[in-house]
């Protein structure tokens, strides 16, 4: 029963009035190429789920992440945590890669084509990356998705790497102020239209 609820919202969240709350650089490695290239995240909200969302396209399929109030405090607490070890690594003039240990699970699906898919899990974790002493990227690391109508569906995020002012936007994009700012907007925009009724 809670599967049809959550599909339920799912699909009601991708087609609902959202506002687009902006996106964010990143880059990910194309192997076709054999090296990086740009690529992005895109953030919405939509007011009547309290829900954002965050897309990622890619050749195949767009993955999608959608997050509650829970799911949006995971998500900063990698960004603060990638923050912090950004800081000692620079302070300490290091180079690393670590796994920061904070485990981010939303309800999550993905559209092949036309075909929506529905998934219970969307599990992501970031990494702390050093390309330098100096230059510390976030990078977020995306689980298959698994169709609930069929587990021979799926599809395996790209990898994003986020460089420092990107992963700071990233937290304002999903931050509370944000929100309440897209909230006024969304109210303006509506005061406007009920002039022309």
């Amino acid at each position: 029963m809670k599967k049809i609820i959550l599909s339920i919202c799912f699909v009601g969240v991708l087609f609902a009035q959202e506002t687009q709350l902006g996106k964010v650089k990143a880059k990910k490695f194309n192997d076709l190429l054999s090296q990086f290239i740009d690529t992005s995240l895109t953030f919405s909200y939509a007011p009547d789920s309290e829900t954002i969302g965050m897309y990622q396209k890619s050749t195949l399929a767009t993955s999608a992440h959608l997050m509650q109030k829970d799911d949006r405090d995971t998500l900063v607490q990698i960004v603060d945590k990638y923050l912090e070890w950004r800081e000692t690594a620079i302070a300490n003039e290091v180079e690393i890669e670590k796994k920061i240990e904070i485990d981010f699970d939303s309800f999550s699906g993905f559209i092949y084509g036309e075909e929506l898919y529905i998934c219970d899990s969307g599990k992501m974790y970031g990494t702390f990356f050093s390309r330098s002493k100096k230059k510390h990227e976030l990078v977020l690391i995306f689980d298959t998705l698994v169709a609930n109508s069929n587990e021979f569906i799926t599809h395996k995020p790209d990898r994003l790497y986020i460089e420092f002012e990107d992963a700071l936007k990233l937290k304002k994009l999903i931050s509370d102020e944000k929100i309440k700012e897209t909230l006024e907007e969304i109210k303006k925009q509506k005061e406007v239209d009920n002039l022309f009724n």
